[in-house]
């Protein structure tokens, strides 16, 4: 399972993840990266946001852009 599935089957460990340094960029990091940013903005109440990046996830990662939604 790629980190963001991580994220989204276990949210509470965003915290942690999200103090980590940015590293190779590659495509698992940034859907990681993407999904911390969804449950920061979900947290927030943001939804305009929280749309723009819900596209992004679904044209990186399609099958997790699925699995994040059936869990909302």
């Amino acid at each position: 399972m790629v980190p963001g599935g991580v994220l989204i089957e276990k949210p509470g460990l965003a915290s942690l993840l999200g103090r980590t340094q940015p590293s190779t960029h590659r495509p698992p990091e940034r859907v990681m990266r993407l999904v911390l940013e969804l449950l920061n903005l979900e947290r927030k109440g943001r939804h305009h946001d929280l749309v723009e990046r819900c596209k992004a996830l679904q044209s990186l990662h399609p099958s997790l852009f699925a699995k994040y939604m059936s869990s909302r």
